[in-house]
């Protein structure tokens, strides 16, 4: 199945950060592939593009507008009846839009790099309990090194 995505939001920061307040818009597509009945797998690109208000940013030549490139592949894996392995990886890089020479986005570049191990257990069609760790990497161009972050979650899902 193929699906579309589409998007307009805002992130709006509190005082004194407010200078930074962004509008953004998304749009990408994902392709979902039912390979076997027990293998599923999830590919999608996202565009995104965040600008910041030129007369906000001015004064603290501080703008962190941006271009956001993202992939994302996800692989589900049905081991077992109830149970269910998700292997996810994403990439996103972001240029930075910022026009002042003195920013520390001018001319800058992001780069993550994000995997992620999950399993669920489903104990009815409306509740799963899930375990998982993630392990990501974050690289500044502006930055000697990269930031390394791990996170592992027990938690449970009910829908209703």
């Amino acid at each position: 199945m193929l699906r579309g995505l589409v998007r307009y939001g805002a992130r709006l920061y509190n005082q004194p950060f407010s200078y930074r307040d962004t509008q953004f818009f998304t749009i990408g597509p994902h392709l979902e592939w039912v390979i076997t009945p027990d293998i599923e797998l999830l590919v999608g690109y996202h565009f995104e593009r965040g600008y910041t208000d030129k007369d906000d940013t001015k004064q603290y030549q501080d703008d962190i507008g941006y271009i956001n490139h993202y992939a994302s592949a996800e692989l589900k894996i049905h081991i077992l009846p109830k149970f269910t392995l998700t292997a996810i990886f994403d990439y996103e890089h972001n240029d930075y839009t910022s026009q002042y020479a003195t920013d520390i986005h001018y001319n800058g570049n992001e780069n993550v790099y994000q995997g992620e191990l999950e399993l669920i257990y489903e104990i009815d069609e409306s509740a799963a309990l899930k375990a998982g760790w993630q392990h990501g990497n974050r690289k500044f161009s502006y930055e000697t090194h990269s930031v390394r972050n791990n996170n592992i979650w027990v938690g449970a899902e009910y829908h209703f």
